[in-house]
């Protein structure tokens, strides 16, 4: 099952009532991103913006009001393509094992805050 794009940029990939959205560096597509992303970095000592690409797993919760996104950075295309057939589950214990390894994106969600960890991680 491959990645559609949207047309806005990302590209996503639908599972059983979540989907994977990926989206690229978007480093060196506006100068004035580019710059902003480029002194956060300086001032931070860690990779802001357009600097990293960056693969979503986000869960379909409306009735939480919003849809929550586990954020890697990094390309893992290839291997929520290997499990996404598998369910929420083995997606969310796949981000779960690369956030332990330090891939969690500034973005992402925490999972406690949403009462997601437990509900739909089973």
């Amino acid at each position: 099952m491959p990645f559609e794009s949207t047309g806005a940029g990302n590209l996503v990939l639908n599972g059983d009532g979540f989907f994977i959205s990926y989206r690229p560096s978007l480093s060196g597509s506006n100068p004035t991103l580019d710059l902003c992303a480029t002194l956060a970095t300086a001032i931070s000592g860690e990779l802001h913006g357009n600097d990293l690409a960056e693969t979503a797993l986000v869960g379909d919760r409306q009735d939480l009001g919003a849809n929550p996104y586990f954020i890697l950075n990094g390309d893992y295309r290839k291997q929520y393509e290997n499990i996404v057939d598998k369910g929420w589950g083995a997606c969310y214990q796949f981000w779960l094992s690369e956030v332990a390894k330090g891939n969690k994106s500034q973005w992402s969600r925490d999972p406690l805050e949403m009462d997601l960890a437990v509900g739909r991680a089973n």
